[in-house]
């Protein structure tokens, strides 16, 4: 806990900002006083996202990174993390989302791209981030997973396999980097309104009714809701939350 007051500044490293629920976690964690590193593969996107939170502007940067390269995501580490500053958080949000049925040729392929993504893109972004906050012992990782980890979807097994292997390497850094002062923990969240979920269900309109009526709220869950929970994990003192993954999918 001496350590958090020791911080000069809170740096939070978000990746996959300019996502719809990436937009709301760095809106809610600049609103919670954090200075936010904005990271995506679109330098457009993360433009239109510094327009949009354009007040914020003097606790908010954008910084083009490519998750599933790992010499992208050290140079911008190494750009985030210039001059000594305190990166305390990483949000690792950077995630996609395609459908690849076993059954049909090229699914290899699809199911390669969404492991690099998901899982690979994590694990690149853990390995250097972390070793900024090993400058002051200190650091929160919540990365983002999925309640598919554990419930599957039909044609969508790469994406259940990532997910899973997101929560598994939570649980293992969360050994591995408890001893410096890094916490490590997950959410896993279900179904939220989004551009990627609304696709899905264009894609698939009978699904819609059936999921809603497995859900006990009875609803999607908002973007700002699953920024509400990151937060909280950003922001809470204790280390003993450590390897843990939070579900968030309504009582799925």
């Amino acid at each position: 806990m001496e350590a958090v007051g020791a911080l000069k500044e809170r740096v939070a490293v978000v990746t996959g900002a300019a996502g719809d629920l990436g937009r709301a976690i760095v809106l809610g964690l600049v609103e919670a006083g954090f200075f936010v590193s904005a990271c995506d593969l679109s330098r457009q996107s993360l433009e239109v996202l510094q327009s949009e939170l354009a007040e914020h502007g003097d606790r908010l940067e954008i910084v083009e990174m490519d998750v599933t390269d790992p010499k992208s995501v050290e140079a911008a580490a190494s750009w985030i993390g210039r001059e000594k500053r305190d990166v305390s958080v990483l949000i690792n949000n950077a995630g996609v989302f395609e459908e690849c049925s076993i059954l049909l040729p090229g699914s290899a392929a699809v199911a390669s791209r969404v492991v690099q993504v998901n899982l690979l893109g994590v694990f690149h972004c853990v390995s250097s981030f972390s070793s900024l906050m090993l400058r002051h012992r200190y650091g929160r990782v919540i990365n983002v997973a999925s309640a598919a980890a554990w419930h599957g979807f039909s044609s969508a097994s790469a994406y259940a396999a990532s997910k899973a292997g997101v929560i598994a390497a939570t649980q293992a850094w969360a050994r591995e980097l408890g001893p410096f002062g890094i916490s490590v923990v997950a959410v896993a969240p279900g179904i939220f309104h989004s551009r990627m979920q609304e696709e899905y269900f264009r894609r698939h309109p009978e699904e819609d009714k059936l999921i809603r009526s497995m859900i006990p709220v009875r609803r999607y869950g908002e973007p700002r809701e699953l920024a509400e929970l990151v937060v909280f994990l950003s922001t809470c003192r204790t280390d003993y939350l450590n390897g843990s993954v939070i579900p968030m999918e309504g009582g799925f």
